[in-house]
């Protein structure tokens, strides 16, 4: 099982997780093993399970570890498993779940054990994501992390790392990161897993925020289909295509089992189902959806999971929702206005215009003639209120898109 991980090869590991499975003794919470087996099995386990992207099956692993008397000389492995199942509820459930676990491997003293800069780092990296309110505190804290210490969380890093910067309004930055960090021999196969996942889905992240959406759609079909984080920006992908019913299907497939105890993920789906259903102009449904959302519980920290135009509706027409904190609106929220009045070939132009193409190479291109080409360009910069192509350039650079 070790030896699939290690080379990215996550589908493959199901079928020796079940073979380990059913070697993890019975839980004895009183008179531990003190070889450390009954703690090392389950929190491997649950590693293969987090890569694999089955969230829910790896906190059951951790807990398993967790419970587990620790044994004074490897203590670093309980350590190790209230590490990885913070960053599981960070990125996943819970904040409150998440600080609690980071707690509870704070005061377990480090031993001398080579593991325990990873368990640092991946402490201190889900510590990062638990104070996303300061997105810009986060990134330094998260920029701090020693790569080489991050070990196999590495997709884990590549995921906080894109959801600060979009907290932050900052989400074009992480491209240029991604293409560093695309370049090092990270253990992957593509379209397997999280690690197969994370650069498609991250890339696509950035491409939907941007309103780039059929350079996302593209690139979501590299990454892996039954991955929940795939079917949940296919969610996003859809509602950006103006096409509810197909997010409504996607979101369906996020079965309620698959996000029993993760909270961040069964609000995906409602946030999803609700915007759909707005789209549709289904109010009852969308109003359903939220109070689903709500029974249990929506904090000031889960608003940002929901569409601006979702939250609007919720704050008066579904009681009991939480208000939004009096503050500025992330410039990924606003910046969309005049980019959502592009039609998709129209935002495919500008693109190609801010990669300082000539209008022969565009025509080219997009199969277009030139005069196709320049009617197009007058679209677009009426639609932008510029009058030049290096006026239009500026405007998308302005607002974020590039």
């Amino acid at each position: 099982m070790a030896a699939l991980r290690l080379s990215g090869r996550a589908h493959e590991t199901h079928h020796w997780l079940s073979k380990v499975d059913s070697r993890i003794d019975v839980v004895d919470p009183l008179f531990g093993d003190r070889s450390g087996w009954p703690i090392m099995i389950p929190l491997q386990a649950g590693i293969t399970s987090m890569l694999a992207g089955d969230f829910k099956r790896a906190l059951e692993y951790f807990v398993r570890a967790q419970v587990q008397p620790t044994v004074p000389a490897l203590s670093f492995l309980t350590r190790d498993a209230f590490a990885k199942a913070a960053l599981v509820h960070v990125l996943f459930g819970r904040l409150v779940d998440a600080r609690s676990n980071l707690e509870k491997a704070a005061a377990i003293a480090p031993s001398g054990s080579w593991a325990e800069p990873l368990i640092d780092a991946t402490a201190q990296l889900a510590e990062a994501l638990a104070n996303i309110s300061d997105a810009q505190e986060a990134i330094e804290l998260i920029d701090s992390i020693q790569l080489q210490s991050i070990g196999e969380m590495w997709p884990f890093y590549i995921i906080g790392l894109g959801r600060l910067l979009e907290c932050g309004g900052n989400h074009r930055e992480l491209l240029p990161r991604l293409k560093m960090l695309e370049g090092l021999p990270f253990p992957r196969v593509d379209g397997e897993g999280v690690s197969g996942s994370v650069f498609a889905i991250s890339r696509a992240t950035v491409h939907l925020l941007s309103g780039d959406v059929f350079v996302a759609q593209s690139l979501l079909l590299e990454a892996d289909p039954d991955y929940v984080a795939t079917q949940a920006a296919l969610i996003q992908l859809n509602l950006a295509m103006k096409q509810p019913q197909q997010a409504i299907k996607v979101a369906q497939l996020l079965a309620a089992d698959k996000w029993r105890g993760l909270r961040q993920g069964e609000l995906w789906r409602f946030a999803g189902l609700s915007a759909a259903y707005l789209q549709l102009g289904r109010e009852n449904e969308a109003r359903e959806a939220l109070y689903a959302a709500l029974q249990g519980g929506v904090t000031s920290e889960n608003l940002a999971l929901f569409a601006q135009e979702v939250l609007q509706f919720a704050e008066n027409q579904v009681e009991g929702w939480p208000l939004r904190p009096p503050t500025d609106t992330p410039a990924t929220l606003t910046q969309t206005e005049s980019q959502m009045k592009l039609t998709g070939r129209e935002f495919q132009v500008l693109r190609l215009l801010v990669e300082e193409k000539t209008q022969s190479q565009i025509a080219d291109e997009l199969f277009v003639s030139l005069n196709t080409l320049k009617s197009h360009l007058k679209v677009i910069y009426r639609k932008l209120g510029v009058t030049s192509r290096e006026a239009a350039v500026l405007r998308a650079e302005a607002v974020g898109w590039w």
